[in-house]
């Protein structure tokens, strides 16, 4: 999948497709990244983040406050 496929993709079927790569499929979070051609960072800024080995949907707020620390 590349990150414009991922984008058409509503907030809930992109949290299902990334707890299948790192659930059933055993991906990393940099495997996925490189697939979709994004660094982690903007991974984070689509409202995405990896942790405690649990996906997380980051806020508007909580977004730009991880782009301005990146």
């Amino acid at each position: 999948m590349i990150v414009d496929e991922f984008k058409k993709l509503s907030g809930d079927e992109q949290k299902a497709w990334l707890e299948q790569q790192t659930g059933e499929l055993g991906r990393t979070v940099a495997d996925i990244c490189q697939e979709l051609g994004i660094s982690r960072a903007q991974l984070q800024g689509l409202g995405h983040t990896y942790a405690i080995n649990q996906w997380r949907y980051l806020s508007f707020e909580n977004r730009a406050s991880v782009n301005c620390q990146n």
